[in-house]
């Protein structure tokens, strides 16, 4: 990705999260300043400069419904995905490896076999 092209990225996410409905509407503006920062120097070639740039493009097509928001259409249609961010490494899944002997407060003994 040229420098050109990260640069209209950054400043189309940014613009998205300054209009995203939400009260953390400025952390999340600050995380996503931050998280470029963080990455600026990484070579354009590399596996996570392209993963940096596949996460910043996933994200920028789910704050697209706020920044392109036409309040005056007479049909709003907004479609989201179930899972729009990678997971964490080390993740685990299947909440019986994270504490099998102690159910939350919104699981059931029965819902253990099932998966989130």
């Amino acid at each position: 990705m040229t420098a050109k092209a990260s640069s209209l990225l950054y400043r189309r996410i940014l613009k998205g999260a300054s209009k995203f409905p939400s009260k953390n509407r400025w952390k999340i503006y600050e995380e996503i300043r931050a998280e470029f920062r963080r990455n600026k120097d990484l070579d354009p070639e590399s596996a996570k400069a392209q993963e940096c740039v596949e996460v910043a493009v996933n994200s920028l097509k789910q704050l697209a419904p706020y920044t392109e928001f036409d309040p005056d259409a007479k049909e709003w249609v907004f479609n989201t995905v179930e899972q729009p961010m990678p997971p964490p490494k080390g993740w685990k899944k299947d909440i019986t490896e994270l504490n099998p002997s102690k159910p939350g407060p919104r699981q059931r003994a029965e819902d253990y076999g099932r998966e989130y």
